[in-house]
């Protein structure tokens, strides 16, 4: 179980129950207890579009890729994410999907049903190249859950 909550201030808490171990952080909106963040990394996409993620390493055999609500990009998440990485739970990795993040080539649009599908099956090959011996878990916020 994952309860996060932000508020306009900055303010957020984040409480994790992961496999019974609970977890709970405060943050100032900026982050918690280490800088594991990678910004935004870009990888290539089918078609050639360069599609953003967020990467949180954790000292774990779990890997977390965890999808945003259909309104925002991967940003709102990045406490939640730094906090699953500092506390050792898992790596950590929060795509912008396509028509999201700061420059999307269309906002909110893809080209054909299934593109997203496609996506997110490229992102798991990438991720399991670079995490071999891992354990690939899928989560998301919302809609994307």
């Amino acid at each position: 179980m994952i309860d996060f909550a932000a508020f306009p201030e900055g303010k957020c808490f984040v409480r994790v129950e992961w496999n019974e171990k609970l977890i709970s952080f405060k943050g100032d909106g900026y982050g918690f207890c280490c800088n594991r963040a990678k910004r935004h990394v870009y990888r290539q996409g089918r078609g050639g579009a360069e599609l953003p993620y967020r990467h949180y390493e954790g000292n774990s055999d779990k890997v977390l890729v965890f999808l945003h609500v259909i309104s925002e990009p991967s940003l709102y998440l990045r406490i939640f994410g730094e906090a699953v990485a500092c506390a050792g739970l898992a790596t950590v990795y929060l795509p912008d999907l396509r028509g999201y993040g700061t420059n999307p080539a269309k906002r909110g649009h893809i080209d054909y049903m299934g593109q997203l599908d496609d996506d997110l099956e490229d992102l798991i090959v990438h991720i399991r190249q670079a995490h071999p011996d891992a354990r690939v878990i899928l989560g998301g916020h919302s809609a994307a859950a």
